[in-house]
């Protein structure tokens, strides 16, 4: 620290205190708004969302379905929302997952091109149909 203090002629314990709690301000902010997000567009239980396919050739075993969201709301949200969405998506299905398991959901919602499932620990995966994302135990996707 000394080091650090003498190149930048000041005391860098405190810069770095007060760097950390503005970072720790933005996470808190973030968290918040992504909380607020995640309401309004994640629903549980195979509940269906309100835009859904009413075609029954795009029908989803909703038994199956576990957590389902809105990728067309989602993709208008910056980056650090949309992941944290999905976190809390996968978070509440007490899924375990890793950034890449995040950045290939993520995928779905802004680079949707028909790819196939994402594949998630403990048997589960996200496939994408219409505008909504659906996380079902494998297996339970009409649509495989």
């Amino acid at each position: 620290m000394p080091l650090l203090d003498s190149c930048t002629e000041t005391d860098a314990a405190t810069l770095l205190a007060g760097n950390a709690a503005s970072a720790r301000e933005d996470i808190e902010c973030l968290d918040t708004q992504a909380q607020t997000i995640a309401s309004a567009i994640i629903t549980a239980d195979g509940d269906p969302l309100h835009h859904a396919s009413s075609d029954p050739d795009d029908a989803l075993s909703t038994s199956a379905v576990v957590t389902s969201f809105d990728a067309d709301r989602l993709k208008h949200y910056p980056a650090a929302l949309r992941k944290r969405v999905i976190m809390i998506a996968l978070n509440r299905i007490d899924i375990p997952f890793s950034h890449r398991h995040v950045i290939a959901i993520d995928d779905l919602v802004m680079r949707w091109h028909g790819q196939g499932a994402v594949n998630l620990p403990l048997q589960y995966s996200a496939n994408r149909k219409n505008n909504v994302i659906h996380v079902c135990k494998d297996g339970g996707h009409a649509n495989r």
